[in-house]
């Protein structure tokens, strides 16, 4: 089979990548949860809850429910 230099270029991506230790690219991914989780919770509400007249309610912020689910995540790659 012939070889492009895109099939160069990728085994050499490759094997650099497989030289990163598991727990080194376990722990940068729980990184970028962590960092999502931050921007999520930094959102302005007025930007996470619905723009409608009267009160809200605590339900209707999508801040909640995305911050439960990014912990969800995070403790489900974290302890397994």
């Amino acid at each position: 089979m012939y070889e492009t230099p895109l099939h160069h270029f990728g085994n050499f991506v490759r094997s650099l990548l497989q030289n990163i230790p598991l727990e080194a690219a376990r722990y940068l991914f729980l990184f970028v949860i962590v960092a999502v989780l931050i921007l999520v919770l930094r959102l302005p509400t007025s930007e996470t809850t619905p723009d409608r007249p009267g009160p809200s309610r605590w339900d209707e912020n999508l801040k909640v429910w995305a911050a439960l689910a990014l912990l969800i995540q995070l403790a489900v790659y974290w302890f397994i």
